[in-house]
């Protein structure tokens, strides 16, 4: 092997002084946690005079990543113990031994990201932390541990807290008293991104008395072992926070669900699921992870009549479970794997054989999947691609705004609607790439009761949340409540749209502060529209999304489709 000494000149000197190193943030993440932390960190650095860059693990190259003098890392655990989809490259890169001493003169730090529910807690923020000591690099300050199970934001600050900024302080420092340092340029390692050894999530309920879903969930967990695959959850329904550890898991998880079933219903765990599902999931929370799963329903009958004769009831009593995770926004694994299985008359050995040989198959090409997504986007910022149309979905808050969103439906092609009843389902359509349009209902100059609560949700967004809000790209759609019967009021309204728009103008900023882009705002009053202004404030709103450019709150609209100098789509 041969390595070949580059001297990594920093050009930025005036008057014969060097300027200090920037820190480099690096983030690997699933959920945007990581991501989140990383701008938090950066923002604050920037506010105690350190200068700061983010950059996603994604687009990590051995070159780039050798020549930082002061890193700091902020990595998730995915799954069993393994890196996020966006942090593979740089894993399998940093575990190679060949490297081993490439990052001699280097300062760094580690926050791991994690959940306390599995096996392999924390297991990529340690496994970085090794790998980069024996890169050759110096820690400057102690590893920090979250625990996304408890409460992840108190252990990041309390982090921080500790002493990280004088121990960064002194870092740069001492990177920039050292000057330019000789940098060992790195074996490229063999980055390809591979399918990911499939992964399964296990829930089961068993009932109090005679049941077997326990039993055939370790049987389960046994053949997908032998077949390959790892157990990344066993989670019981009986414990309250099963709906946490459901709502947490990582994108694409394949899940598996067994549950005990009599001719009465469900087992107790399993209707406590049912329950908690529907009170802390909203429709389609799901949806933007997507989650699979696959639903066994277990019978334990006495003897092969009763079996064949109440196969069918027992199924049904299931129904309203499989019916929750599609409400939730996941969906079902295939339709030929065994959804019912009698425990005490069929031969549970083969049944759950042929259970997870479909699953199997299901899961190693989710696991393709995912892993060509990751690799993509590694050379993604290299090349240029095509931007597909993006759907449009219009969030409504107030009962006029509802009406008005509907209005709207009938006359924008492809566009859906929803009521904005959480922030995961804006964050799930900012994900997604969607148009959103926020309809928001005002009354007499002021937010409706609804839009108050909206306003309130999103100043108490959670961290998390907010960063993939940064996605969002949205319009306002102020909708006037106004009497039918009231002329004046109605003259009013029109009169003072350009005031209505300021009343939504805390909604905006919120969002806009956590990244979104506004790129069109528009006013109605349903008491004094007809179908051609609706066709107006629909062109307003599609000119806004097809610009892409955000565009600042208006001061003034008018009520015709008159052309102005405004930078603001509106009507």
């Amino acid at each position: 092997q041969v390595r070949v000494l580059v001297v990594n000149l920093i050009p930025s000197l005036q008057a014969g002084v060097m300027a200090a190193p920037p820190v480099q943030i690096f983030f690997g993440s699933q959920s945007g946690t990581a991501e989140g932390f990383s701008d938090e960190l950066r923002d604050e650095a920037a506010e105690r005079g350190i200068q700061c860059q983010v950059f996603d693990l994604a687009s990590f190259t051995p070159e780039d990543f050798a020549a930082c003098s002061v890193a700091v890392l902020i990595v998730s655990t995915y799954g069993d113990g393994e890196p996020t989809d966006n942090a593979v490259a740089f894993h399998n890169w940093a575990s190679n031994p060949c490297n081993d001493g490439v990052l001699k003169g280097q300062r760094y730090c580690v926050m791991g990201l994690g959940d306390m529910n599995y096996s392999k807690f924390n297991n990529m923020g340690s496994m970085t932390d090794a790998s980069m000591e024996r890169l050759g690099a110096t820690r400057f300050y102690k590893r920090g541990v979250g625990d996304d199970s408890q409460d992840i934001v108190e252990d990041w600050m309390k982090w921080k807290a500790d002493g990280l900024w004088d121990a960064l302080s002194q870092a740069v420092a001492d990177a920039h008293r050292e000057g330019p340092r000789a940098v060992v340029r790195p074996a490229v390692a063999d980055v390809a991104v591979g399918p990911r050894k499939p992964e399964v999530h296990f829930f089961f309920g068993q009932s109090e008395e005679d049941g077997a879903a326990s039993d055939i969930c370790e049987a389960l967990q046994e053949c997908s072992q032998k077949e390959g695959m790892t157990v990344a959850t066993t989670q019981s329904l009986e414990d309250r926070k099963a709906v946490k550890v459901l709502d947490k898991l990582p994108r694409a998880a394949v899940v598996v669900v067994v549950v005990d079933a009599t001719l009465d219903g469900l087992c107790r765990p399993a209707q406590k699921l049912l329950r908690m599902m529907k009170l802390e999931l909203d429709p389609n929370s799901l949806a933007s992870k997507s989650i699979q799963f696959a639903l066994l329903t277990v019978a334990t009958s006495k003897c092969s009549n009763s079996a064949s004769a109440f196969r069918d009831s027992i199924k049904k009593t299931a129904q309203p479970l499989f019916e929750a995770f599609l409400r939730a926004g996941a969906k079902p694994v295939d339709e030929s794997i065994l959804s019912y299985l009698d425990a005490g008359v069929e031969n549970v050995e083969q049944k759950c054989a042929e259970f997870i040989s479909v699953l199997k198959r299901h899961a190693a090409a989710v696991s393709s999947a995912a892993a060509q997504a990751s690799s993509s986007s590694i050379t993604a910022a290299a090349q240029p691609t095509a931007v597909p149309a993006s759907a449009t979905r219009i969030l409504w808050t107030g009962s006029e705004a509802r009406e008005a969103a509907d209005a709207l439906l009938g006359l924008w092609p492809g566009a859906t609607c929803d009521q904005m009843s959480s922030l995961k389902i804006l964050a799930g359509a900012a994900q997604k790439r969607e148009q959103v349009v926020l309809a928001v209902e005002c009354a007499e100059r002021s937010l409706g009761d609804d839009a108050v609560g909206l306003l309130t949700m999103l100043r108490a967004t959670p961290l998390p949340l907010q960063a993939q809000l940064r996605q969002l790209r949205f319009a306002m759609l102020v909708v006037a409540a106004t009497d039918a019967g009231n002329a004046g009021e109605r003259a009013s309204t029109n009169s003072t749209r350009g005031e209505l728009t300021q009343v939504v103008a805390p909604i905006e900023q919120v969002l806009i502060r956590f990244g979104g882009k506004c790129v069109a705002s528009s006013v109605v009053d349903l008491q004094d529209t007809d179908g051609g202004k609706l066709e107006e404030a629909i062109a307003a709103l599609q000119a806004g999304f097809t610009d892409g450019a955000p565009k600042p709150l208006v001061t003034a609209t008018t009520t015709t489709a008159t052309p102005t100098a405004t930078p603001t789509a509106t009507t």
